[in-house]
């Protein structure tokens, strides 16, 4: 009599069943399943237990797949496609990463772990293939060692390795060069040598200062003229009287 019932069950199970099942636990499949629909109003979860994204909280219609999504047709995301995908909130490409203190996961985001490749044009807000404007900053680089000055505002630009440029160079603030020297080619102007300039129209002189004045003779950085002839260098300083200039054979680094 228990193999008849149990015979009989296993025949009813099957049986291809039309009408909805509800399970109110678990159900555990060692075998392979199919089905030609299913849906949840909650989430779904495919594969062994893994580390979800931040985002994933187990409600609303989250999905979760442990190893490989293989979709053989079109997949649809809101109104993502093959050849499209657009968000209101923000797209994450790769795995976790450190994102930028402004990425805040919402107004359109676009995080990318590793290489982005551009092989059209790239349209930043007002910024093209052959021009690119900010009202903050614009960061050419790795992560480097920016001045006091610069405060992430206002126009700052820091480049991290060389700056070539190959046209006039001209700014209506100051000029600080940490590295300790300016290399100078003339490429035309009012002189006819290479060499450093000072103009300042409308007024009676220009001016070049060497050296700092801070008030203390302990942090005064002194001025320094070096000049070439021949072969051998010369330095010209304020002599100890301060009355005027003295000049030697030197660097004014000895």
């Amino acid at each position: 009599m228990v193999f008849f019932v149990t015979a009989f069950a296993l025949l009813v199970l099957a049986v291809v069943t039309t009408q909805a099942t509800t399970i109110g636990t678990n159900i555990t499949v060692t075998g392979n399943a199919s089905s030609t629909a299913a849906t949840s109003t909650a989430y779904l979860y495919v594969g062994p237990d893994g580390t979800e994204h931040a985002a994933f909280n187990f409600t609303g219609g989250d999905l979760f797949v442990a190893d490989m999504l293989n979709v053989a047709g079109l997949s649809v995301l809101e109104r993502a496609s093959a050849t499209s995908a657009t968000t209101t909130a923000y797209l994450y490409l790769g795995p976790d990463g450190s994102e930028n203190a402004a990425f805040n996961f919402t107004g359109g985001d676009l995080f990318v772990a590793d290489v982005l490749n551009v092989a059209g044009r790239s349209l930043l807000s007002t910024a093209s293939a052959t021009s690119a404007t900010t009202t903050a900053y614009l960061y050419v680089g790795p992560d480097g060692i920016e001045s006091g000055s610069f405060d992430f505002t206002g126009g700052d630009l820091f480049v991290a390795g060389e700056l070539n440029i190959g046209g006039v160079a001209t700014t209506s603030g100051d000029l600080f060069v940490s590295g300790g020297t300016i290399g100078l080619t003339k490429t035309g102007g009012v002189t006819t040598t290479d060499g450093l300039i000072s103009q300042n129209t409308g007024t009676a002189t220009s001016t070049i200062s060497a050296g700092i004045a801070t008030g203390a003779s302990a942090t005064d950085s002194g001025g320094c003229i070096e000049l070439v002839q021949k072969g051998i260098y010369y330095r010209c300083v304020i002599d100890d009287a301060l009355t005027g200039l003295v000049c030697a054979a030197a660097r004014c680094a000895d």
